[in-house]
């Protein structure tokens, strides 16, 4: 996954996570990707975006100051609406090593399933 905005690709180098707007929406709801000096991460849609105001609520893991600087970058690549996903590393606290991608992708399930049965669980919707 390649990041041409310094700052979205920086914060996800810092942050381990990033939201990150794109003109196009993929098939899969989530699934694994390369980011060149990051490594393997979890990319995961979370909504449609039609407007600024619904960009604020993730502005602040975004790299932007302001849900209006998001929008107007945004719109510098040519798109008025788009889909916002969630960057994040599958494994911040290790140092990267290139492993086979089936690997990686069960790897990535297992912690997928893991994060949405914990956030079932906070909500106490799973025994």
């Amino acid at each position: 996954m390649k990041f041409d905005v310094k700052i979205v690709h920086e914060f996800l180098k810092t942050n381990g996570i990033v939201y990150t707007v794109r003109g196009y929406e993929q098939n899969e709801n989530y699934t694994v990707v390369q980011v060149n000096n990051v490594g393997h991460c979890m990319k995961s849609k979370v909504c449609k975006i039609e407007s600024v105001k619904d960009l604020i609520p993730y502005v602040n893991q975004s790299g932007f100051k302001t849900a209006e600087a998001w929008h107007d970058q945004f719109k510098l690549f040519g798109h008025t609406e788009g889909w916002l996903y969630r960057v994040e590393y599958l494994n911040p606290a290790e140092e990267f090593k290139p492993v086979e991608m089936d690997i990686i992708k069960d790897l990535a399930t297992q912690q997928w399933q893991e994060k949405i049965h914990e956030d079932y669980a906070m909500e106490g919707e799973l025994s």
